[in-house]
Protein backbone atom coordinates (compact mmCIF):
# COMPACT_ATOMS: atom_id res chain seq x y z
CA UNK A 1 0.00 0.00 0.00
CA UNK A 2 1.44 3.04 -0.99
CA UNK A 3 0.71 6.90 -2.27
CA UNK A 4 -0.71 10.41 -1.02
CA UNK A 5 -2.48 10.11 2.34
CA UNK A 6 -6.20 10.97 2.12
CA UNK A 7 -7.26 13.89 4.49
CA UNK A 8 -11.11 14.24 5.22
CA UNK A 9 -12.57 17.45 5.42
CA UNK A 10 -12.69 20.52 2.46
CA UNK A 11 -10.03 22.85 4.12
CA UNK A 12 -7.45 24.53 2.85
CA UNK A 13 -5.19 22.99 5.77
CA UNK A 14 -6.08 19.69 4.73
CA UNK A 15 -5.58 19.43 0.91
CA UNK A 16 -2.33 21.13 1.93
CA UNK A 17 -1.28 18.21 4.28
CA UNK A 18 -2.19 16.18 1.36
CA UNK A 19 0.28 17.42 -0.90
CA UNK A 20 3.21 17.37 1.98
CA UNK A 21 2.57 13.70 2.76
CA UNK A 22 2.71 10.33 1.61
CA UNK A 23 2.86 7.21 3.04
CA UNK A 24 4.58 3.77 1.69
CA UNK A 25 4.79 0.17 3.23
CA UNK A 26 7.18 -2.86 1.87
CA UNK A 27 7.90 -6.11 3.38
CA UNK A 28 11.72 -6.58 4.16
CA UNK A 29 14.73 -9.65 4.64
CA UNK A 30 17.08 -10.47 6.92
CA UNK A 31 19.00 -9.69 3.09
CA UNK A 32 17.43 -6.30 3.04
CA UNK A 33 18.58 -5.76 6.58
CA UNK A 34 21.90 -6.76 6.26
CA UNK A 35 22.60 -4.48 3.06
CA UNK A 36 20.85 -1.69 4.25
CA UNK A 37 23.70 -2.31 7.14
CA UNK A 38 26.08 -2.36 5.04
CA UNK A 39 25.14 1.03 3.27
CA UNK A 40 25.44 2.47 6.54
CA UNK A 41 28.69 1.58 7.66
CA UNK A 42 29.74 2.63 3.82
CA UNK A 43 28.93 6.07 4.01
CA UNK A 44 31.28 6.59 7.23
CA UNK A 45 34.64 7.60 5.92
CA UNK A 46 36.40 6.74 8.81
CA UNK A 47 35.82 3.13 8.12
CA UNK A 48 37.71 3.16 5.25
CA UNK A 49 41.15 4.89 6.40
CA UNK A 50 40.75 2.23 9.43
CA UNK A 51 40.74 -0.48 7.09
CA UNK A 52 43.66 0.78 4.54
CA UNK A 53 45.92 1.26 8.12
CA UNK A 54 44.79 -2.01 9.36
CA UNK A 55 45.55 -3.77 6.17
CA UNK A 56 49.34 -2.26 6.03
CA UNK A 57 50.02 -2.78 9.69
CA UNK A 58 49.29 -6.57 9.36
CA UNK A 59 50.69 -6.96 6.16
CA UNK A 60 54.24 -4.93 7.73
CA UNK A 61 53.70 -7.16 11.20
CA UNK A 62 53.14 -10.63 9.11
CA UNK A 63 56.09 -9.61 6.80
CA UNK A 64 58.51 -8.50 9.89
CA UNK A 65 57.49 -11.64 10.97
CA UNK A 66 58.80 -14.30 7.80
CA UNK A 67 61.66 -11.92 7.41
CA UNK A 68 62.60 -12.39 11.19
CA UNK A 69 62.03 -16.37 10.94
CA UNK A 70 62.96 -17.72 7.71
CA UNK A 71 66.53 -18.97 7.79
CA UNK A 72 67.87 -18.69 4.60
CA UNK A 73 69.60 -15.24 2.20
CA UNK A 74 68.69 -12.18 3.59
CA UNK A 75 67.65 -11.41 -0.10
CA UNK A 76 65.33 -14.59 -0.18
CA UNK A 77 63.74 -13.71 3.04
CA UNK A 78 63.12 -10.09 2.22
CA UNK A 79 61.78 -11.33 -1.54
CA UNK A 80 59.45 -13.78 0.68
CA UNK A 81 58.28 -11.48 3.91
CA UNK A 82 57.27 -8.51 0.81
CA UNK A 83 54.90 -11.43 -1.31
CA UNK A 84 53.70 -12.42 1.76
CA UNK A 85 52.72 -8.50 2.67
CA UNK A 86 51.59 -7.95 -1.32
CA UNK A 87 49.46 -10.95 -0.40
CA UNK A 88 47.63 -9.80 2.64
CA UNK A 89 47.16 -6.56 1.72
CA UNK A 90 45.24 -8.05 -1.10
CA UNK A 91 43.48 -10.58 0.95
CA UNK A 92 42.58 -8.48 3.74
CA UNK A 93 39.78 -6.52 2.44
CA UNK A 94 37.92 -9.54 1.50
CA UNK A 95 38.80 -11.17 5.26
CA UNK A 96 37.51 -8.01 6.61
CA UNK A 97 34.31 -7.27 4.03
CA UNK A 98 33.57 -11.33 5.00
CA UNK A 99 33.64 -10.92 8.95
CA UNK A 100 31.55 -7.85 8.90
CA UNK A 101 28.81 -9.38 6.82
CA UNK A 102 28.91 -12.69 9.23
CA UNK A 103 28.47 -10.45 12.29
CA UNK A 104 25.79 -8.16 10.68
CA UNK A 105 23.89 -11.40 9.60
CA UNK A 106 24.34 -12.62 13.15
CA UNK A 107 22.48 -9.46 14.80
CA UNK A 108 20.16 -9.37 12.05
CA UNK A 109 19.08 -13.48 12.84
CA UNK A 110 18.81 -11.65 16.80
CA UNK A 111 16.32 -8.76 15.85
CA UNK A 112 14.53 -10.68 13.29
CA UNK A 113 13.45 -13.97 15.08
CA UNK A 114 10.61 -16.15 13.00
CA UNK A 115 8.11 -15.85 11.81
CA UNK A 116 8.17 -12.98 9.43
CA UNK A 117 7.11 -11.28 7.47
CA UNK A 118 8.76 -7.89 8.66
CA UNK A 119 6.91 -5.16 7.63
CA UNK A 120 8.73 -1.66 7.13
CA UNK A 121 5.95 1.88 6.90
CA UNK A 122 7.36 5.47 5.37
CA UNK A 123 5.58 8.44 6.10
CA UNK A 124 6.67 11.54 4.74
CA UNK A 125 4.98 14.32 7.13
CA UNK A 126 5.52 17.86 7.71
CA UNK A 127 7.68 17.19 11.01
CA UNK A 128 9.91 14.52 9.31
CA UNK A 129 10.24 10.89 8.00
CA UNK A 130 8.26 8.68 10.23
CA UNK A 131 9.00 4.94 10.16
CA UNK A 132 7.78 2.14 11.87
CA UNK A 133 9.24 -1.63 11.80
CA UNK A 134 9.57 -4.38 13.75
CA UNK A 135 7.60 -2.90 16.60
CA UNK A 136 9.16 0.02 16.89
CA UNK A 137 8.31 3.68 15.41
CA UNK A 138 10.70 6.46 14.49
CA UNK A 139 10.87 10.51 13.16
CA UNK A 140 14.15 11.52 11.70
CA UNK A 141 13.54 15.53 11.85
CA UNK A 142 13.99 16.88 8.41
CA UNK A 143 17.30 18.52 9.38
CA UNK A 144 18.93 15.51 10.57
CA UNK A 145 18.51 13.99 7.20
CA UNK A 146 21.75 14.49 4.99
CA UNK A 147 21.09 13.10 2.05
CA UNK A 148 18.99 11.42 -0.72
CA UNK A 149 20.84 8.54 -2.72
CA UNK A 150 18.90 6.93 -5.57
CA UNK A 151 19.98 3.26 -6.93
CA UNK A 152 18.64 0.97 -9.14
CA UNK A 153 16.90 -0.90 -6.24
CA UNK A 154 15.88 1.96 -3.39
CA UNK A 155 15.81 5.49 -2.69
CA UNK A 156 18.27 5.55 0.22
CA UNK A 157 17.72 8.11 2.84
CA UNK A 158 20.63 8.80 5.38
CA UNK A 159 20.63 11.12 8.65
CA UNK A 160 23.90 13.10 10.29
CA UNK A 161 23.91 10.72 12.66
CA UNK A 162 25.13 7.56 9.89
CA UNK A 163 21.72 5.90 10.41
CA UNK A 164 18.78 6.33 7.61
CA UNK A 165 16.28 4.43 5.47
CA UNK A 166 16.55 2.30 2.45
CA UNK A 167 13.22 2.50 1.13
CA UNK A 168 12.91 -0.39 -1.70
CA UNK A 169 11.68 -0.18 -5.19
CA UNK A 170 8.58 -2.71 -3.78
CA UNK A 171 7.35 -0.08 -1.76
CA UNK A 172 5.97 1.76 -4.62
CA UNK A 173 3.21 1.10 -7.26
CA UNK A 174 4.97 2.57 -9.84
CA UNK A 175 7.83 4.64 -11.20
CA UNK A 176 6.27 7.68 -10.84
CA UNK A 177 5.06 6.98 -7.52
CA UNK A 178 8.83 6.86 -6.73
CA UNK A 179 9.88 10.20 -8.24
CA UNK A 180 7.00 11.63 -6.22
CA UNK A 181 8.47 10.24 -2.96
CA UNK A 182 11.69 11.69 -3.96
CA UNK A 183 10.98 14.75 -4.99
CA UNK A 184 8.47 15.50 -1.31
CA UNK A 185 11.78 14.42 0.59
CA UNK A 186 13.81 16.72 -1.52
CA UNK A 187 11.19 19.46 -1.09
CA UNK A 188 11.40 18.82 2.63
CA UNK A 189 14.50 19.18 2.87
CA UNK A 190 15.32 21.99 1.11
CA UNK A 191 12.56 23.77 3.03
CA UNK A 192 13.98 22.68 6.38
CA UNK A 193 17.99 23.99 5.01
CA UNK A 194 15.99 27.57 4.48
Amino acid sequence: MSGFLSYSGRGALNARLATLCMYVKFDFTEDDLVDASKRFLGRQTNNHSSDWKNSLLSALAIGVLVFVLLRSDAVVRLFISLAVAGIIILVYPQVQRSGVESRLRRIAKELMPPPGPYTCEIEIRPAGLWLRQMNKQTIHEWPSLEAVEETADSVDLFTRDGGGVIVRNRAFASDEERSRFIALIKSHLIQSRS
